[in-house]
């Protein structure tokens, strides 16, 4: 379950990379780190108030004391549609592919294949990148639902309305070229 959790966490990263114009497939090939004080957190209405509190506690706690282990994160976009994420000596591969404004990033964590697509930005040798959290839910139903196992998006969200807490629920932040 560690691995789903991270490899979803790494995931979440990677969605990141993706909000705005103008993008070629040769300015996404390199490597990339992630800005820690660049995460900004937008959370729907339909997020219970608790869990929102929580969210804020989280994103200090990440910019101050993870802040270290986020930095040391890459994001390695190869030619030919290869991803890999580092952090700590440890990889994990996936895959790339962008149309227009549109980055589709797909990883495998324990047998579960996930792709999400974001739209990308740059500024020179930075990206800012913006994630629906609809469209990570959406992503995770499909691939939990292969694996018939359907009921633990409801588990995870403590049998909340979990469409209704992704609606207008989005992260962003800023990875910068290495």
């Amino acid at each position: 379950m560690k691995k789903v959790i991270g490899g979803f966490a790494a995931l979440a990263f990677l969605f990141v990379v993706a909000s705005c114009g103008g993008v070629s497939e040769s300015d996404l090939v390199g490597k990339w780190s992630v800005d820690p004080s660049s995460v900004e957190l937008e959370l729907g209405d339909g997020v219970p108030a608790e869990m929102k509190s929580m969210a804020k506690s989280y994103k200090k706690d990440m910019q101050q004391e993870g802040a270290d282990e986020v930095k040391a994160m890459t994001i390695e976009f190869k030619e030919g549609g290869k991803l890999e994420v580092g952090a700590e000596g440890q990889t994990q591969e996936g895959t790339w592919s962008l149309d227009g404004e549109n980055l589709t990033i797909g990883m495998e964590a324990e047998g579960m294949r996930v792709d999400v697509t974001l739209q990308v930005e740059m500024d020179g040798d930075n990206m800012k990148a913006t994630l629906q959290a609809s469209e990570i839910l959406k992503s995770l139903k499909k691939a939990l639902k292969a694996q018939g196992q359907e009921d633990m998006i409801k588990q995870m969200a403590g049998g909340g309305d979990v469409d209704k807490m992704a609606e207008g629920t989005s992260i962003s932040f800023t990875l910068n070229k290495k």
